[in-house]
Formats: C-alpha cells, structure tokens, sequence
C-alpha cells in the first residue's frame, strides 16, 4: 500500500531542525543538478513528500543559505525553464513569475546572512531598550544604535521569534506598537504570528 506523502509539519515531528536542513540542502543540491525533466512531480515520488514540502524545502534551503549562490542559480534557472514550459502550453506565453518569487527568496537570504553575522547580545540590548523607551520613536531607536529602520525592525522580529528576551520585553513591544487600537489588524496579526513562531520555538527547545 502506498503511504501518503508527507508535508514539512510531519517531517518536524520525527526530524530535528538541523536533520531538516540537512535534507533540504540534498533536495535543492538534487534539484539544481538534475536535469530539466527531474523537477517537482520526480522528487515527491522518491522522497515521499508533498508538493508542498517540496517547495518549502527548496526555499528554505536558499533563505537559510545552505546552499551556495552558484546552486541557488542553477535552481532558479532550472525552475524559470520549466515555469515557462508550462506557461507557453497553456496561455502560449512566457511567464515571470519565477524571477519574481526568486528575487524574493534571495532578498531573505541577505537578511538572514545579515542577521547571522549580527551579535545575539546586540540584538538584546537593542530589543530591550526599544521595550523600555516608549519616548523615543523607531527612527531615533534606529538611529542610536546605526541602523536603518528596516534593520530595526528586522533585529526586533529576529530576538523575539528566538526568544533571547523574555515574555515581558515582548508584550512591552506589542502594546507600544498596537496600543488601544485592537483594529489595526495587520499589527494585530503580526504579532500573532510572531507569538506562534516564539511559542514553536520554545516547544523545538524543550
């Protein structure tokens, strides 16, 4: 009896986050390597993986920089190939879908090499007197510790989602940038996900 594929969630049950990696790296070095007819259809058959996971894998693999620039390329052209194929065979024209999602996906991978490469500690000490100075704006808070405010906002999701502060420091965070208004649903929202991402975190730790 065939078993059925698995999705990413099935795989973090038996699997731990740097076995993940490790597989994702595989998929995508696979993929990239392979040629142009061994594309999504092939690798959920051998690995037993949703479509879905498959993607996921693949994404990871290049936000996560597990994989080098040179493979990243080859994935993105491989994929750009066969997106276009499709494409022509039922509209008859070409598409620039893949370059868009992929200009996406590299455009993480530099903020996740950038949030490597930035001190866990200053990340803390940035977090924390952000919480605790509710005078000072984002942009004077930006601007104390030299960064812009993209990198601010991207330092405070990183230390909140890794849980370096602690419970306090992030409902601190969340009413200064909510406050009372509870319509603001996309600050609303935002926080809940990143409350769920801190929450999957703590529980991955455990």
């Amino acid at each position: 009896m065939k078993s059925k594929q698995r999705s990413l969630v099935q795989l973090q049950n038996f699997m731990t986050e740097e076995e993940i990696d490790d597989f994702a790296k595989k998929v995508a070095v696979e993929y990239a390597l392979s040629e142009l007819k061994f594309s999504r259809t092939y690798f959920t058959k051998i690995y037993n993986i949703t479509p879905k996971c498959f993607y996921q894998l693949l994404y990871r693999a290049i936000v996560r920089n597990l994989v080098t620039d040179e493979i990243v390329y080859k994935m993105w052209k491989k994929a750009r190939e066969n997106s276009n194929i499709k494409s022509k065979e039922n509209t008859g024209k070409l598409t620039n879908k893949t370059d868009i999602n992929y200009t996406k996906l590299m455009k993480e991978r530099r903020w996740f090499i950038w949030l490597q490469e930035f001190p866990e500690e200053r990340k803390v000490e940035v977090t924390t007197y952000f919480a605790q100075h509710p005078e000072s704006s984002k942009k004077e808070c930006a601007t104390i510790f030299e960064l812009t405010i993209s990198q601010l906002d991207k330092v405070l999701e990183d230390t909140i989602v890794k849980n370096l502060v602690d419970d306090d420091i992030f409902l601190t965070i969340r009413k200064r940038s909510i406050g009372n208004n509870k319509d603001n649903k996309v600050a609303v929202n935002y926080f809940a996900k990143l409350k769920r991402k801190r929450q999957i975190r703590k529980n991955t730790v455990s």
